[in-house]
Order: structure tokens, then sequence, then C-alpha cells
């Protein structure tokens, strides 16, 4: 299957994959310039035959392609090319919930073993300690 971008209405084939050349392109841009880096990224992954049009596209001066458009785009062409999403991850419970069970403590001194039951709060695993008595 061919991968394409649609851009301010414009359908452009691109490259089956991408070549670590163009991604190592892309982060060295964003030391710099983002716009420049993100302008450079699409005209990597474009297919030649279709180059012309992604300029048509960029230097169009009666229907001009709106920046956040275009930083959509390649963010997506990304996302797409590494098979990863590039947005942090949504906000997630950290653990199990709280039972109400109890957990134990268990503290090794000198060849003795103390258990002490705590009751858990997070739900997390047992806790234990090897401090001295």
């Amino acid at each position: 299957m061919t991968k394409s971008i649609e851009l301010n209405g414009v359908s452009l084939a691109c490259i089956d994959a991408l070549p670590p050349g163009i991604y190592l392109d892309l982060v060295e841009g964003f030391k710099g310039n983002i716009v420049v880096a993100s302008i450079k990224f699409l005209q990597g992954v474009v297919i030649p035959e279709d180059r012309a049009k992604l300029d048509a596209v960029l230097y169009n001066t009666e229907n001009v392609c709106p920046w956040p458009e275009l930083s959509d785009v390649a963010t997506k062409v990304l996302q797409e090319y590494s098979g990863r999403p590039t947005e942090r991850p949504s906000d997630s419970p950290t653990g199990s919930e709280s039972t109400g069970q109890t957990t134990r403590v268990v503290s090794f001194s000198r060849g003795t073993v103390e258990e002490e039951a705590i009751p858990s709060e997070d739900g997390q695993s047992p806790e234990f300690s090897a401090s001295p008595m």
C-alpha cells in the first residue's frame, strides 16, 4: 500500500519507508528552526514525482497552507513511519486499587526474621527492609 498525505487539499504520494538520514535530518533540524525542519522532512518523504506539487502547495500565495496544518501533517507522517505516537500518553492509574488487605514488612537482621503487618494504602507490592534492629 502506497503512503500518501493530503496538504491543503492536495494529495501527495510518499515513499514506503523512512531512510535513517531523513529522520536524522529532522532531529538535527529541531535544534534550529522547526519550520524549516518540518518542510525539509516533508520534502524528503514525498516521492520525487510529487515534489513539484508539494512546492506548489508551499509557495501558493492565493491558497496559503496554514502552518498548523503543515505541522499536523508532518507529525502524523512521522507517527506513521515510526509506528508509534509522538504525543504524551494519557494519564492512567499507577497500579491496582487497594483491596484493604495488609502487606508485610520483613526485616532481616543478624539471622533473625521479624514480620510486621502494615495496612496497604496504595495497593503496591510489600516493602522489605534490611535495616538492623
